[in-house]
C-alpha cells in the first residue's frame, strides 16, 4: 500500500480513494459533531446581551485539522 501512496502520476493512486472515505468516515462524523458544538457556542455568544452571563467556550476537538489555520497569506518564494 506505501508503494501506492508514493507511486507516480498515474500508479492507480485512485483506487486507495474507497478505502481512506471508509476509514475516516467515523473520524469526519465527530469532527463534525465537534463543529456543531462551537457553532452553537458562537451563536449564543452573539445573541446573550454584555450583562448577562454567557455560556463557557465548550472543550473541542478535531480529529482533522483544517490544511490552513492561520489567516496569514503564504508567502511567495523569491
Amino acid at each position: 500500500m506505501m508503494a501506492n501512496l508514493v507511486a507516480e502520476s498515474g500508479g492507480n493512486k485512485v483506487q486507495l480513494s474507497n478505502l481512506e472515505e471508509a476509514l475516516s468516515r467515523a473520524f469526519r462524523a465527530h469532527d463534525e459533531a465537534e463543529l456543531q458544538k462551537l457553532v452553537l457556542w458562537q451563536r449564543q455568544m452573539k445573541t446573550r446581551s454584555a450583562n448577562k452571563e454567557k455560556p463557557n467556550r465548550p472543550e473541542v476537538a478535531f480529529l482533522f485539522p483544517p490544511a490552513e489555520t492561520s489567516s496569514r497569506q503564504p508567502s511567495k518564494s523569491p
